[in-house]
């Protein structure tokens, strides 16, 4: 689920390189990689200054 959101935004190479069991629940870490550019997959609309 997690890891879609992650490519949905733009970034590549999404890979799980950590799991560990907390007493809150399970923790998952997460690499990816972003484009040079920074062309995602998500519109956040213009942008003034």
């Amino acid at each position: 689920m997690v890891p879609g959101l992650i490519r949905e935004a733009g970034f590549t190479h999404v890979e799980e390189t950590g799991r560990y069991t907390t007493a809150f629940g399970t923790l998952v870490l997460i690499r990816a990689v972003k484009p040079e550019g920074g062309e995602g997959g998500i519109e956040r609309g213009n942008r003034t200054s």
